[in-house]
Formats: C-alpha cells, sequence, structure tokens
C-alpha cells in the first residue's frame, strides 16, 4: 500500500509523524512525505522521500514573510478555525497536485495541516490524521462556516461536523482518558511511540543530571516554536530562571535552539544549568518536575516517564491542554499574563511537596505503557483502507481513477 503522510514544516510537527511513518514502513508500505523543502533534509535523515510543496512554510519562513509584507491599516479578524488560514486553500491545491503524481492508495495527515485532507477527499481516497493536537479548538464558534468554505472552494459538499476532518481515523499518541468524554471516539486508535533513544541523546541526558545530594530536578522548556516567534518568552524564561533559582533544586532550562547560553543576556542561577537544546524524551526519565508550555509532544513525552508537570501555555491548543492536565490532577497551570518568579517558584514547590501529583503522573505512565505499540498501525490502517476505500465520502461519490 502506498501512504502518503502530509504535514506541516515544522520539526515539532514532524515527530509525530514520522513516528507513523517508521510504523507503516516497518510493516511493509511504500511511505512519502508531503512537506515544505525546508524539512527536506530531516525528512531524509530518517529515509524517507519527500514530496515537496513549496507551499509549506517553516515557521522561520513564515516570519520572515510577515515581516517582510505590506500589513493592512486594518488588520482583518483571526480566522475563527485554528487551521483554516489563507494560506490553506493554496496548500490545498499544491498538495493535491503532488499527491496526484504520486497516487497514494491512502492519506495520513498530521492534524493540523488540512491540505492533506482536502487533497484526499478531491482524489477520492481515505484519509486519517496523526493526532499531533488533540484539543485544538476546532469546534468554536465559525470554524464550521470556514470548513465548509475551504471545501467549497474545491467542489466538496459542506460538511455539519467540525470535527469530520479528523473522525475517520485518528491516530492518538496518548491514552484514551486524555480526550475529554466528548472526544473519545469508539474507532479512534491509541498508540504508544517507540522510546528507543539515541546514544547520543542518553549521554547528553545524563551529563544535565543533578549532582547527588542536588535536590529535585527541575527541566524547563517553552518547545521549539515560542522561543523565536513569541516576544513574551523571554519575560517567561526570565521568571523561570529566577524561580528555581530561589528553591532548593537541581534546574535545567532550554533557551530555545540557536540561543548561545553564555551570551544570554537575562536571569542566571548558581543551581540552574542554561542550555540551547536538552535531549528532552531522555532527559525527563530522570526529572521530579516538568516546566513547559503545553505543547504535546513535551505533555506526551512527561506522561511517559510518569512527571507531573506546571504549565504556562502560549498560543494554539496550549491553554485546553494545560486545562486538561489540571482536570486529570497532572499539572498546576499558570496565566501566561501573571506569570513572575514568585507565581512559578510557588507553584513548583506545591507540586514538588503534593505526593498526589506524583501518583497520579505514574498512573498516566503506566496508561501510556498499557498502549499498544504503534508498529501496529500498520496493520489497523491497512484494514482501515480496506473498509473504506470505494467509500471515502458518501457525499462526494468521487472514486478514485
Amino acid at each position: 500500500m502506498r501512504v502518503a503522510l502530509t504535514c506541516h514544516a515544522n520539526p515539532s510537527h514532524l515527530v509525530g509523524v514520522l513516528a507513523a511513518a517508521r510504523a507503516l514502513r516497518l510493516g511493509g508500505h511504500d511511505v512519502a512525505v508531503a512537506s515544505g523543502p525546508a524539512v527536506g533534509d530531516r525528512i531524509a535523515r530518517a529515509g524517507f522521500p519527500l514530496l515537496p510543496v513549496a507551499s509549506l512554510l517553516s515557521m522561520d519562513e513564515m516570519m520572515r514573510a510577515r515581516a517582510g509584507a505590506v500589513r493592512p491599516a486594518r488588520p482583518g479578524r483571526p480566522p475563527a478555525h485554528p487551521f483554516v488560514t489563507p494560506s490553506t486553500s493554496g496548500q490545498a491545491a499544491e498538495i493535491t497536485t503532488v499527491l496526484g503524481a504520486w497516487k497514494p492508495d491512502c492519506v495520513l495527515r498530521d492534524s493540523t495541516e488540512m491540505g492533506g485532507y482536502v487533497a484526499a477527499e478531491c482524489l477520492g481516497v481515505p484519509s486519517g490524521t496523526v493526532d499531533i493536537a488533540p484539543l485544538s479548538p476546532v469546534a468554536r464558534d465559525g470554524a464550521l462556516p470556514e470548513l465548509n468554505r475551504l471545501r467549497a472552494g474545491f467542489d466538496l459538499p459542506p460538511v455539519s461536523d467540525p470535527w469530520h476532518p479528523v473522525r475517520p481515523f485518528r491516530v492518538g499518541l496518548v491514552p484514551d482518558v486524555f480526550y475529554p468524554d466528548g472526544l473519545r471516539w469508539p474507532g479512534a486508535r491509541h498508540y504508544r511511540p517507540s522510546t528507543a533513544d539515541d546514544r547520543a541523546d542518553a549521554e547528553a541526558a545524563a551529563s544535565l543530571a543533578r549532582p547527588a545530594g542536588a535536590g529535585p530536578l527541575v527541566l524547563a522548556s517553552l518547545g521549539m516554536n515560542a522561543p523565536h516567534c513569541d516576544p513574551r518568552s523571554t519575560t517567561v524564561l526570565n521568571a523561570i530562571i529566577e524561580a528555581l533559582g530561589g528553591l532548593p533544586v537541581t534546574g535545567v532550562v532550554a533557551l530555545g535552539s540557536g540561543t548561545d547560553p553564555g551570551r544570554w543576556p537575562g536571569a542566571r542561577a548558581a543551581n540552574v544549568h542554561l542550555a540551547a537544546f536538552v535531549p528532552q524524551r531522555a532527559m525527563l526519565r530522570s526529572c521530579d518536575l516538568f516546566l513547559t508550555h503545553g505543547g504535546f509532544n513535551g505533555v506526551r513525552e512527561a506522561f511517559d516517564a510518569g512527571v507531573p508537570m506546571v504549565a504556562v501555555p502560549f498560543f494554539g491548543d496550549h491553554p485546553a491542554t494545560a486545562a486538561r492536565l489540571a482536570d486529570l490532577g497532572l499539572a498546576t497551570p499558570l496565566d501566561l499574563a501573571a506569570v513572575t518568579a514568585a507565581t512559578v517558584r510557588a507553584a513548583v514547590a506545591a507540586v514538588l511537596a503534593d505526593t498526589g501529583f506524583q501518583a497520579r503522573a505514574g498512573l498516566m505512565q503506566q496508561r501510556m505503557r498499557a498502549l499498544p505499540p504503534l508498529d501496529r498501525l500498520a496493520d489497523d490502517l491497512e484494514a482501515f483502507v480496506a473498509r473504506t476505500a470505494n467509500h471515502v465520502t458518501s457525499s462526494t461519490g468521487r472514486q478514485r481513477s
């Protein structure tokens, strides 16, 4: 079976997509990844052919484009649908052309990337999603009309379900308990991705481990995007460093790739190690607390390591994720606008002192480890395609040529 995976040109999005691609290749399927040229090297290093989609830009490319754009005097209202933007229609058209030439039997897409969803319907093949942003606000007011406007541009009929792009075949990477009741669908699959670490990652993590008797180990990271695209991140990082500096802990703070810790102009503390990048998944296994922005990759890795969290959400699905973590007793959320060294210090101290957080994180770790391995995806996707190949969407009547 030929499987095309589509993904935004964002390294954090590729984490789950490439994990699925590896599982499908291991299952004997022919796999290619459609994404922007900016991540072509990453895809090639993983051993997959790139189907280049020039309109899928990296975060850096988007920021440069925005910096050089002529901005209207009155900017329009932000889209109600988080993933249907002014660029989505053009991306969908380009992806349809690219995939049409490759002729996949199905499309599996990064759940934030809508072009693959449109392309699959236009080509008459089944589609599914690798759910890298489970709690994104795709059902808020106005989102469904925007989804249907996107569909209308490709002569696709309207749908009544805002979750239509995700519902047919969802590849969940965390236990279903993380999803609120309304999003726990009978047909959804949930898997545990491989946790095999590269040896270099394990060695780097060991080099950052706490000295004997140095107190709890706290890892802080705002992910791959916020440190580069959100100016509030500097204020938050400074508050985190000052907060950890005032606690009997060993802190490790990831400042963001490309940031030279030696030239960091902000706060410093003797018990806080600053790094541009840390091997997060490997290091979390030694941590007592994870201070996170609420990005899904980090949250998923914390689940697998059994580590409680303090969450400072920035944008996108971060606020909903932080709220869900609080509902499950796995994290204390902080309001970004109210973050100070004092509020961070109090939250970290409270989570470390409350053994209930550790117990609940341990239970989530058990649930993660009870999930079937992602290797099963190959068989499950093949069965899904076999059931639906001739019924991609009953509303379109389109058949694959």
